[in-house]
């Protein structure tokens, strides 16, 4: 199947609960009633997305940007229910034939392939970075500060799911207090808070964390369109050096 192809399967599935088995839709609402802190939203966000756990005879990890991306199809930062069982109809249509050790790698193929149907585009990157920096925003309350006004600011809980899914532990061996050291560096380097700031050392402006993701997609684009783990170092380590070097 050809990249527009999936995509348009993906975004016109109709109904998918009428196309799904019952006992997989039982366990995804119970998934999804599970990690919905706040009982109110019709929608969960992006770390009660990363505590999600798939059945067991489909071993995966929402911790990949392809994943991510494939599931939240209306971009809004905010996952439905319905959204989950499009993304459960989506690996049934196009990953029934795979064992359930190949399972993992061939979804990330597929959804990377979706990624980057939309990365090709003429607004792809610009898209892709505001549609990460919602999940980012939507994920925890935005503060804003006196000194820095207009300028939202994220807790370092959150920054902790964009070092998840980037998998830097790994591949640029940075654990999370390193990488958060790093964003606050760029960040007053790049004159948007001052780390004297005492009220501050909690916290890193949204826009940097989104232009993290913007040179990480940079990397992504200069790599082979088969994401191997070798290639996924190279994606990761170019967007760490971008923010040392700037």
């Amino acid at each position: 199947m050809c990249i527009r192809d999936s995509h348009f399967l993906f975004r016109n599935m109709g109904n998918s609960e009428s196309q799904l088995d019952k006992g997989l839709i039982q366990y995804i609402a119970s998934e999804f009633d599970r990690v919905r802190k706040d009982k109110s939203r019709d929608y969960i966000v992006f770390g009660e997305i990363l505590n999600l756990k798939p059945p067991e005879d489909f071993p995966f990890t929402f911790a990949h940007m392809g994943n991510l991306y494939t599931l939240d199809s209306d971009r809004d930062g905010r996952v439905k229910l319905e959204e989950l069982n499009d993304f459960a109809l989506f690996c049934n249509k196009n990953l029934r034939s795979y064992k359930t050790f190949e399972f993992q790698s061939q979804l990330q193929a597929a959804t990377t392939l979706v990624l980057m149907s939309n990365l090709k585009t003429e607004e792809g990157e610009d898209d892709l970075v505001a549609w990460f920096g919602r999940l980012l925003y939507e994920n925890d309350e935005v503060s804003y500060f006196e000194n820095k006004p207009g300028i939202p600011f994220i807790k370092i809980d959150t920054t902790k799911q964009l070092y998840e899914v980037c998998n830097i532990r790994v591949m640029s061996n940075l654990d999370i207090q390193s990488f958060f050291d790093l964003l606050q560096q760029y960040s007053e380097e790049s004159g948007l808070m001052s780390i004297e700031a005492e009220e501050l050392d909690d916290y890193v402006p949204l826009i940097v964390c989104q232009d993290f993701i913007k040179e990480f997609l940079k990397g992504f684009s200069l790599s082979l369109i088969h994401i191997s783990e070798p290639t996924r170092q190279a994606e990761i380590s170019y967007a760490v050096f971008c923010l040392k070097k700037k």
